[in-house]
């Protein structure tokens, strides 16, 4: 069933020009059902019966001399890895996955890639402890691959593995992949460019504070990209860029970020006011999260920017979702509710974007009062009159819910402004 691949490389799989198109690509429906049968079976029969007998059937498939069964073989193997709960059960053939790295057909490459970025999402820390030394290179060359979509993919997979490694693993790869991370975050596909910057992040969570000598660099190389306007397809890259910033800034803490808080910032500010084209912008949603960020790493040296973001979380907090009534099924898109008191029992419909981003901005407001406290001040009457009118939002229960979480911080707050006027 999963041999059923397309032989054409079209130079949109070769290239893809949007990660949005990689995620709107469908597989064809016999390799769909190929991996639900895995699924299922793996599901239904159990790991310990199911998992010896996948690997034998994986090991002879890859061994095929045909690039479609060792496609199929991996894509397969990647498959299980949600099943999989001892390195041991899988361990003989990580080398073969790892071998396949190098395949001379692109589509063996990405899937061998997928597949140790699967193993070490599900696997974690047991598939970086035991393989990095294996791993880590091979994934570290399939970056460099002459294929843009192989080279995104290895940027991702490597991603994952950083994101379960020790710091001690993190730190002795850091500089050596740092460097072409940074090379890939200058490639004409945004698709490449963006993965890469994901990656940053990762290896700066994984070497946390021991990250700061490379903290330079990053801004240098970084900021006067993000700080450009770009063409559509490059959005998100710029959003990636910001969040591998902003996170590698929690990470060295507030002494080592101070001397490059300023720059960024202020870069921030320059998106947010001018770059951003729509409600619907990628960047907004990464410059918003940014600024969590950045309250929690540098606390109450914060408060001055609040008058440039405020208004922002205001509007988002406040928002009013678009909402459509009516008696049939078909009227309902993306949540339901009844409406209190009505005898045709009316469901209405509430894009479910909008209520998103409406409990954003109630979360975000909750992260300026916890870490400012009295700072935040001249906002909490406004905060306060919010919060209260949340509670009677009736047409969501995760908004009621964050808006009563978030008392007892304007409590905190009010007490502490009061503090401070008695001071």
């Amino acid at each position: 069933l999963m041999i059923g691949i397309d032989d054409e490389l079209t130079e949109e799989w070769l290239d893809p020009k949007d990660p949005a198109q990689v995620k709107e690509e469908v597989e064809s429906d016999t390799v769909v059902f190929g991996k639900e049968v895995i699924d299922r079976l793996c599901a239904s029969v159990g790991e310990e019966i199911m998992l010896p007998l996948v690997c034998i059937l994986v090991k002879q498939t890859i061994d095929n001399d045909d690039w479609k069964y060792k496609n199929a073989g991996l894509s397969a193997f990647s498959q299980i890895a949600e099943y999989v709960s001892e390195i041991e059960q899988i361990s003989e053939m990580i080398p073969t996955v790892i071998e396949h790295c190098k395949h001379e057909h692109p589509k063996v490459r990405h899937a061998a890639v997928h597949c140790l970025g699967q193993f070490a999402t599900d696997l974690k820390h047991q598939l970086t402890e035991n393989f990095h030394e294996t791993v880590v290179p091979a994934l570290y060359d399939a970056m460099n691959d002459k294929v843009n979509r192989v080279k995104a993919h290895a940027s991702g997979s490597m991603s994952n593995f950083f994101e379960k490694a020790s710091q001690d693993i993190g730190l002795h790869y850091c500089e050596k992949i740092l460097e072409s991370l940074l090379s890939a975050t200058k490639s004409e596909s945004s698709y490449v460019a963006g993965n890469a910057a994901t990656c940053i992040a990762s290896v700066a969570e994984s070497c946390q504070q021991e990250f700061a000598p490379y903290f330079e660099t990053c801004c240098n190389e970084l900021l006067p990209v993000i700080s450009q306007r770009v063409p559509k397809e490059f959005r998100k890259f710029k959003g990636q860029a910001i969040e591998g910033l902003t996170i590698a800034a929690v990470c060295i803490g507030m002494d080592c970020f101070r001397p490059y808080s300023e720059q960024l910032i202020k870069t921030l500010i320059l998106i947010q006011k001018e770059h951003l084209e729509g409600s619907d912008d990628p960047q907004r949603r990464y410059i918003l999260s940014a600024w969590q960020r950045l309250a929690m790493v540098m606390e109450k040296e914060f408060a001055p920017i609040l008058p440039e973001i405020m208004p922002e979380f205001f509007n988002m907090a406040s928002l009013q979702p678009k909402i459509s009534s009516g008696t049939s099924g078909e009227d309902i898109l993306d949540y339901l509710t009844e409406v209190e008191n009505s005898p045709e029992k009316k469901t209405i419909s509430i894009e479910s974007d909008e209520l998103e981003e409406k409990n954003i901005g109630i979360q975000m407001l909750c992260v300026f009062i916890d870490e400012l406290k009295e700072l935040y001040a001249p906002y909490v009457e406004k905060t306060s009159e919010l919060f209260l009118s949340l509670l009677k939002f009736k047409y969501n229960t995760s908004i009621r819910s964050s808006t009563a979480d978030s008392l007892p911080t304007m409590l905190t707050a009010i007490k502490e402004c009061e503090k401070g006027l008695e001071g």
